[in-house]
């Protein structure tokens, strides 16, 4: 398991490393445009904020395919989810209350209450 975590983390940050280098890059390559003059500063500006919006929509689509195959890599681990877990300590919580109402009753030598 610990070794998921650990490419999902490495996963993560090359593509945060990716965005951010390619955001450097493309704002060198516009600053280049602008000084040649081939482009204006404020067309180099919408071209900056383009690359920025599609780095961000990449990098939201890469975390959603890392998510979706972790979440198969867990299913098919069949380890339990937290809802499975929480349904677990329900019924032990129960089971517990259960068995501290009995043991007062055996004690006294009653006869147990009734199982809810």
């Amino acid at each position: 398991m610990a070794e998921l975590s650990d490419i999902i983390r490495k996963s993560l940050s090359l593509s945060i490393g990716i965005v951010a280098f390619t955001a450097e890059k493309a704002e060198e390559i516009v600053d280049d445009l602008v000084e040649k003059g081939e482009i204006t500063r404020e067309q180099g500006l919408s071209m900056m904020r383009d690359i920025v919006k599609r780095g961000e929509e990449t990098r939201k689509e890469f975390r959603r395919m890392v998510k979706a195959e972790v979440k198969k890599a867990l299913d098919e681990a069949d380890i339990p989810s937290k809802s499975d877990i929480k349904n677990i300590e329900a019924k032990l919580d129960r089971l517990l209350l259960m068995q501290a109402q009995h043991e007062p009753a055996q004690e006294a030598g009653e006869e147990p209450a009734e199982a809810i």
